[in-house]
């Protein structure tokens, strides 16, 4: 063996001894990064909870509260069909078009009951016909009990299964003037009796999205506060876009990834129709409001405690980091005082991500107003601790949600106190939808208390109360919206 061919592999197998000894210290592998483990797998939409029909079925609100959203009768149907609430029963017959299979769409009118199925022609006759809207009552209840019932076309000989799609238009106010819908169901406005015939689909499997459309109105909104009484007469302005009254699309399947493709279509046909965009806005029960991987930046504010150094070998799109903490940090001041005018240590982390929201997510609200609605948990991915060694701790500090839609971090980490010997931590920073929120901020604005005075006619009453907590529910519980990785060491 020459000399050259010798120092060649002492130097091999140095730079090998070197590699071996610092994977041993990190538990890495070639064969498994660092970050694999941390990464979640995707949790896939849930598909038929039961056998349906290719139906669209359109669950019509005729109640003498819905008259108003309905112009005047003009000399043709395409004159009448003028308003945005008219123009939207047109787009459900078409909404059809672009569904795949195509399903046959139906129509059942409510009033204090849920009637037979009707060719959907109708719902053309209903957009121009604001003197059919005559109904005293409104049994949403039994309209949510309903969607589990066979449909029952003519001729079919696929009667015992419901149909796939069962889209509810309404007002959003239950109505009745006796207990309705089994004995659970009080008499008036009964909210939570409707709120519970929901949360029964949901823990079937069902999917659901509430979709709220602000519309030009013109007419009278009856009180279920004080019935009897006279009604509010209310017309919108159009310089004056606070003033249009909500309805509501109440869209729900047994094919969650189905009901998807549903939403997309209607929000799509819609839009186009609105005075202004915020006059659409989903509340989605079931579907994902995150889709695919975040992006971001995780840098120091203070390199003499931490240094951040991104992962070369993470998946790709992943947000793996690699950061490096002193055993002796020297945080730097916060250009803030506290309260008592002491001066705070600076969070000396510093993580900016940008949520990829599906369109779900991004209807749900403002930029703003969506990533507030995500909550962080730092938690380490544990490894078999090693007796006597210490580990890296890092903790959130805070989290602001940004204009653009982007939202801030704020970390801090140090060393466990002690003299073992130092070892380096994985950690798992994931974003869930905050479930303990009632719903989305819209749903909120968007409802009153009460409707007895024309300024409470331009929302609804308790709607608020009806949609609370919905979405908390097996299907978002278990579902994450970003994640990014953090190995702390002593890099």
């Amino acid at each position: 063996m020459t000399k050259r061919r010798a120092s060649v592999r002492r130097r091999f197998a140095g730079t090998l001894a070197v590699v071996l000894a610092a994977c041993a210290g990190l538990a890495c592998s070639p064969a498994e990064r660092w970050c694999d483990a941390c990464l979640p797998p995707r949790e896939p939409l849930v598909a038929s909870a039961v056998a349906a029909t290719d139906h669209l079925v359109v669950y019509l609100d005729v109640s003498k509260s819905m008259r108003g959203y309905v112009g005047e009768r003009q000399k043709t149907e395409a004159a009448s069909a003028r308003t945005v609430f008219s123009r939207s029963l047109l787009e459900l017959r078409g909404v059809v078009n672009s569904l795949r299979p195509q399903p046959r769409v139906l129509l059942r009118v409510v009033d204090a009951g849920v009637h037979r199925p009707e060719d959907d022609f109708r719902l053309a006759q209903y957009a121009v016909n604001r003197d059919w809207f005559g109904g005293n009552e409104t049994n949403l209840a039994g309209v949510f009990r309903a969607f589990e019932e066979p449909v029952e076309p003519q001729g079919a000989s696929d009667t015992s299964r419901p149909a796939l799609f069962h889209v509810l238009v309404t007002d959003g106010v239950q109505s009745t003037r006796r207990s309705a819908d089994g004995a659970d169901c009080l008499q008036g406005s009964d909210s939570h009796c409707v709120k519970e015939r929901i949360n029964q689909l949901l823990g079937k499997g069902w999917g659901g999205a509430v979709l709220g459309v602000r519309a030009d109105f013109d007419g009278p909104v009856y009180s279920e506060i004080q019935p009897g009484s006279p009604p509010v007469e209310h017309r919108s302005e159009t310089e004056k876009p606070d003033t249009y009254r909500p309805f509501y699309l109440y869209v729900f399947s047994p094919d969650q990834a189905a009901l998807d493709q549903l939403v997309k279509a209607l929000k799509d046909g819609l839009r186009p129709l609105l005075r202004a965009e915020d006059h659409l806005r989903e509340y989605a029960l079931t579907s994902r409001y995150v889709e695919g991987q975040a992006t971001g930046e995780l840098v120091s504010t203070n390199e003499d405690a931490f240094t951040v150094v991104r992962e070369r070998q993470a998946p790709a799109g992943a947000l793996c980091f690699n950061v490096g903490v002193s055993d002796t940090p020297r945080p730097r001041p916060a250009l803030a005082p506290q309260g008592d005018g002491r001066q705070n240590a600076a969070p000396p982390l510093r993580l900016t991500l940008s949520l990829p929201w599906s369109h779900h997510g991004s209807d749900s609200g403002t930029p703003q107003e969506a990533a507030g609605l995500v909550r962080w948990e730092l938690t380490p991915v544990e490894p078999t601790p090693e007796k006597g060694a210490r580990y890296p701790e890092l903790k959130l500090a805070g989290s602001t949600a940004n204009p653009d839609g982007s939202v801030t971090l704020l970390l801090t980490g140090r060393w466990e106190d002690g003299t073992g010997k130092r070892r380096p931590r994985v950690y798992r920073l994931v974003g869930r939808l905050d479930l303990e929120r009632a719903s989305p901020p819209w749903v909120a604005l968007w409802s009153a208390a009460t409707d007895t005075t024309r300024e409470e006619a331009a929302r609804t009453l308790n709607l608020k109360v009806s949609l609370a907590n919905l979405w908390n529910n097996q299907s978002l519980q278990r579902q994450e919206g970003a994640v990014a990785c953090l190995r702390a060491g002593d890099f």
